[in-house]
């Protein structure tokens, strides 16, 4: 972000009343040298004004933050968490020495495995829970723990199917505060081939010999042939 800002933008209220004030003073005042007083009084006052407003110029930073979000979730396997590691690994190795990377596992809680700094990217060896994929609360985390003074990134790791919180709603509000957010799906072959559920019908009016019925559904990344048996 750069441009010019203010602290406190409602002083700069003042100054529209300071130039109809002085306009209507200046053709009341007879005389050039007095009407040049009041102009140099007036732009005196003008600057005053704008100082009061704290004005400040905003450079772009030539720094970068970025913070991967890795899903842990226990549908993603230990394979995906491989595959995330060697992408964190090598943005690591191809950033700029002042840049910053830092790593939030998430699950059903989110967890800051490692702050924003200059080497590695932690050990990973507490794992969050992983029955559930809470996106937003790990964004949450993730927007607090960002330094000053850098330009914001935010790299998701996952599959983008949460069961918990609004992740829209909460990269909408990092969005807000220009932060970037990038997502980054695995490959396919880091997706489980099929997930199958299974749920027992209850008859409405259970009798003894009456036959029991169950529900499979199965689930797939990509198109598969398999044969279900019992």
């Amino acid at each position: 972000m750069k441009g010019l800002t203010f602290s406190y933008p409602w002083i700069l209220a003042l100054l529209p009343v300071l130039i109809i004030a002085g306009i209507i003073q200046y053709r009341k005042l007879p005389g050039r040298r007095m009407r040049a007083f009041l102009v140099l009084r007036f732009l005196g006052l003008m600057t005053l004004v704008a100082a009061l407003s704290c004005p400040m110029i905003l450079l772009p930073a030539d720094r970068t933050a970025v913070i991967f979000l890795v899903d842990c979730s226990a549908g993603m396997g230990g394979s995906f968490r491989e595959w995330a590691g060697d992408v964190i690994k090598k943005a690591a190795a191809k950033k700029k020495p002042d840049d910053r990377i830092g790593v939030v596992l998430f699950g059903s809680e989110p967890y800051l495995e490692k702050v924003p700094g200059e080497d590695g990217i932690g050990k990973w060896e507490v794992l969050p829970p992983g029955d559930g994929t809470d996106i937003a609360s790990a964004l949450t985390l993730a927007v607090s723990a960002f330094p000053d003074g850098f330009q914001k990134r935010v790299v998701l790791l996952s599959d983008g199917r949460e069961t918990t919180g609004s992740a829209v709603s909460e990269a909408t509000a990092a969005a807000s505060m220009n932060i970037e957010i990038w997502c980054m799906p695995p490959p396919e072959d880091n997706f489980p081939e099929a997930l199958v559920e299974s749920r027992w019908r209850r008859p409405r009016h259970p009798r003894r010999k009456r036959s029991r019925s169950f529900c499979v559904s199965v689930f797939t990344a990509r198109r598969i042939r398999k044969r279900l048996s019992r």
